[in-house]
């Protein structure tokens, strides 16, 4: 049975100081799989709030829903503001599910723009709540917790809320994927990478492919399964790396790019293409290497130029 620092793995699991650009992207990606926005992929619980629709809950929900396209678009200000908004507005109302969901978006925002202590307030301030929260809540805002303190090289506390996020999540819950990625990035960053494979090979199994991503009638659960089976891909390329198994590992990162492309995820997209040129400069691979590169350079500086950023 594996363990990640006193943590059991026969629970499903799920996967986020200065670290390699490489390796602040991946912890990027992993706590942008704990973050999908309310308004654009449904509320975080398993059990959403459904609050009386009365004017100032419209009022939050429509904050919250032009957040979501201020977010798509670039405009992190502006959806930070709403976000807080809406949070505010629910708070008044003692909407404690309403109210934490729009404070863990409101730390996705922070977080995305380079703000991690900022993000991990807003996370802790939602474990904070006088109310109980439901135990999707909790694993998404532990698991949140665990990817930020992992991107800050924090290991000790990432396992203590791992622990946490498992607990809450109990055998199997809809983020058990996620938590096996996170899991496999902690034996990675303790230099585990046995460890590490076999969590990533939990986390594809916990992710099955859906096909068509892009497709029209795919769902928010869809394209969430999607994107963690690209994350698994990823670590899964990570660890194939470690051990040396390049051609592995660049199978892994082309399949993870084919997969964020379809859905659109620049930041992931520059990532898999890092690992294409790491493991293809291994393989000797030089001219593809080159090319690799090149196209994550510029996917990096494109997706900061949308993001006004430079």
């Amino acid at each position: 049975m594996m363990a990640v620092s006193g943590l059991s793995l026969s629970k499903p699991l799920r996967a986020f100081g200065p670290m390699p650009r490489a390796g602040f992207l991946a912890c990027l990606a992993l706590f942008a799989a704990f973050t999908a926005l309310t308004a654009l992929s449904g509320c975080a619980s398993s059990k959403p709030a459904a609050p009386v629709a009365n004017a100032a809950v419209q009022s939050a929900k429509s904050l919250e829903q032009r957040a979501a396209r201020a977010f798509a678009q670039g405009d992190l200000e502006r959806a930070l503001k709403d976000f807080d908004t809406a949070a505010a507005v629910y708070a008044s109302l003692a909407l404690t599910d309403a109210q934490a969901q729009a404070q863990l978006n409101s730390a996705r925002v922070l977080a995305d723009s380079g703000q991690a202590a900022l993000a991990q307030a807003r996370v802790q301030a939602v474990l904070a709540l006088p109310e109980p929260l439901g135990a999707a809540l909790r694993t998404t805002a532990h698991g949140r917790a665990a990817a930020l303190h992992l991107q800050a090289g924090d290991l000790q506390q990432t396992a203590s809320q791992l622990a946490a996020a498992q607990t809450a999540c109990g055998t199997s819950c809809a983020q058990s994927g996620a938590l096996a990625v996170l899991a496999a990035r902690l034996h990675l960053a303790h230099g585990r990478a046995g460890e590490a494979l076999a969590a990533a090979q939990q986390a594809l199994a916990l992710s099955p492919k859906v096909a068509a991503p892009a497709a029209k009638d795919s769902t928010a659960t869809d394209q969430a399964g999607q994107a963690n089976h690209a994350n698994a891909l990823r670590v899964r390329a990570q660890a194939y790396a470690t051990v040396q198994n390049h051609s592995a590992a660049l199978a892994d990162a082309q399949a993870a790019l084919a997969l964020d492309q379809a859905l659109g995820f620049a930041q992931r997209v520059a990532l898999d293409l890092q690992l294409m040129a790491s493991a293809q400069q291994a393989l000797g691979q030089h001219d593809a290497a080159k090319r690799s590169s090149a196209l994550a350079e510029q996917s990096l500086a494109a997706a900061r130029s949308l993001r006004g950023k430079e």
